[in-house]
């Protein structure tokens, strides 16, 4: 069994900062539970549908945008993507990450790539899964919640490497035409 994606996802965590994991893995957390009590107080079978109708689709598109970064990313080579090869950002300590930003940003990418390719295919077998099971409205709570930080988790995630992506593309071209 192929399993060197868990290798991605641990350079994923091993990258991570404070701050990001604050923003990438608190708020998702914190914004699913809230939505499992909202959903498991107002007994809302509705919104797990309206949900589930949409989700597939938005998953597909995001799939294919960070294909697409991925791939510029790779075949680029020009002088703003060997800068990020050279570029070691630093903690908040000042101290210099042992990965470059081009690697982060890989890393990022194709970390978005696995969590989102899990989602799709959860989004996708779930409805065989509850016929099968028969789940209880409380599990299917769990579950959206689970869908809920996933999505969130990705988006804040995308919404990270995009603006450190464009930061230091800025910053690097800010820097040249001084």
């Amino acid at each position: 069994m192929n399993i060197e994606f868990l290798l991605l996802i641990w350079d994923y965590f091993r990258s991570l900062q404070k701050r990001n994991i604050i923003f990438e893995l608190v708020i998702p957390f914190v914004a699913s539970l809230i939505i499992f009590i909202s959903i498991r107080v107002n007994n809302s079978e509705k919104c797990l549908s309206d949900y589930r109708s949409n989700i597939i689709s938005l998953v597909g598109v995001l799939i294919g945008f960070s294909i697409t970064a991925i791939t510029l990313l790779i075949t680029s080579n020009n002088a703003n993507i060997e800068n990020l090869k050279k570029i070691k950002p630093k903690d908040k300590n000042g101290r210099e990450i042992e990965f470059s930003l081009y690697h982060l940003l890989l890393t990022n990418f194709s970390y978005l790539i696995v969590i989102e390719i899990l989602l799709i295919s959860l989004d996708l077998f779930f409805p065989a899964f509850n016929s099968m099971l028969n789940l209880s409205f409380t599990t299917r709570i769990v579950l959206f919640s689970l869908n809920s930080f996933l999505l969130l988790h990705i988006l804040l995630l995308n919404l990270r490497t995009i603006s450190d992506l464009y930061h230091t593309l800025i910053s690097k071209e800010n820097n040249s035409n001084n």
